[in-house]
Parts: structure tokens; C-alpha cells; sequence
């Protein structure tokens, strides 16, 4: 599994939804559901829950930011690594992976405005076609799960009709 996490200054929009605290039940037996979190925090929730189930069933999967923390202003940020992985090492490394994934979502900085998605894909794509006979002769598929806000710009932060139309070539 590949998660591409979306990272940049539009996560902090509040428009978003999570459990109550503790996925709480209302008397009639529904869960409780807290409204105006910000879409990073709706993330957090999802990353933790499939984190923990992934780490529990031991399903490789691997994180990748589509802001690189070390372009952060942030000096703290600019030792996160845009990359980590859960479940490619030894299980002895498991609960230190638990760790930088917690660490990561809770610290890191929501502070660029570039949403660089069009080239993380492509990146991502010449990855993996690079490991694709292997996967295949292993008979094992990737499944991607891309969790940004959804509006890509170029390079240069720029977003548009021109920018739309090379994310959908990708």
C-alpha cells in the first residue's frame, strides 16, 4: 500500500468531520460525530486507524508527503523525512515506525501553499514502473491511496485549467 498524504496549507481548512472523543456513542446507539476540524485532523484520525490496523495484520505499506518537510519555514521541519514506511523491515522496527507516523502527523507544518501533486504521481509512477515486473512475478498488486485536498498546482504554486489537464495526463 502507498498512502500519498496531502500536506500543504489547505489541510487547515475546517470543513471536515471525526468520531467523538473516544468514537463515544449517543444514547440511541449512533456514533458521535464531531463537525469544523480541520481536513488534517480528519486525516490524522484515518492515518492512525489504518496505521494500527496495518501494523497489527503486518500489510506493508509505505507514506509519502506531497510537501516536502524540508522545504518547510519551519526549522524543525526540515529534518522530517517526506518519506516513511511501516511493515518493510523487521517487526522488531514496528513500533518505532508507529512512532515517526505519529510524530509526523502531529508535527508536522501546514505552512506551504504548493500542492505539487502532478509531480509526486509522476515521480511515484517511474518508481513503481521500475518495480513492476517484480511485483508482478511476486503476484502481488500496489494499491494507492492519494489523501490531499485535491486542487494540484505546478512547481510554482500556480493552479489552473493548464495544471488540471497535467495532473489528468498522469
Amino acid at each position: 500500500r502507498l498512502w500519498l498524504v496531502g500536506n500543504s496549507s489547505m489541510m487547515n481548512v475546517r470543513d471536515s468531520h471525526v468520531l467523538g472523543e473516544d468514537g463515544a456513542e449517543a444514547r440511541d446507539g449512533s456514533i458521535k460525530r464531531i463537525d469544523n476540524v480541520t481536513r488534517w485532523e480528519e486525516l490524522q484520525e484515518c492515518v492512525a486507524f489504518h496505521s494500527t490496523m496495518a501494523s497489527e495484520c503486518w500489510i506493508p505499506t509505505k507514506y509519502w508527503l506531497v510537501c516536502d518537510p524540508t522545504k518547510s519555514s519551519q526549522q524543525q521541519q526540515q529534518r522530517m523525512s517526506q518519506k516513511f514506511n511501516l511493515c518493510h523491515g523487521s517487526p522488531d522496527n514496528v513500533d518505532s515506525e508507529m512512532k515517526q507516523i505519529r510524530h509526523v502527523m502531529k508535527n508536522i507544518a501546514l505552512d506551504q501553499s504548493k500542492c505539487p501533486l502532478t509531480s509526486c504521481i509522476r515521480s511515484l509512477s517511474r518508481s513503481l514502473a521500475k518495480e513492476a515486473a517484480a511485483i508482478l512475478a511476486r503476484g502481488q498488486h500496489v494499491a494507492l491511496v492519494i489523501c490531499t485536498q485535491g486542487l494540484p498546482t505546478d512547481k510554482k504554486g500556480a493552479h489552473g485549467s493548464k495544471v488540471l489537464k497535467e495532473f489528468q495526463k498522469e
